[in-house]
């Protein structure tokens, strides 16, 4: 699941940056039509914002499950 989480933040990296660039671009030509760069950023920086709070969650169960079964581990 880490890993899922990882490779969707990496995706919405890039397509933010490549957002970033359309930004820039458009100053000096048109738009594909229907293209909302803004709307388009703030989507996505929303899903990367879910997965990172996703990925924090994961590792603090991971986490808590590792601690259970060091103590789990002591008792035998």
């Amino acid at each position: 699941m880490l890993e899922v989480c990882l490779q969707a933040r990496s995706q919405l990296k890039a397509e933010v940056e490549e957002l970033l660039k359309q930004t820039e671009e458009a100053d000096h030509s048109e738009l594909p039509d229907g293209l909302d760069i803004l709307v388009e950023l703030k989507r996505r920086e929303k899903r990367l914002s879910a997965i990172v709070e996703a990925k924090t969650e994961i590792e603090r169960r991971a986490a808590e499950c590792h601690v259970k079964e060091q103590a789990e581990y002591g008792k035998n």
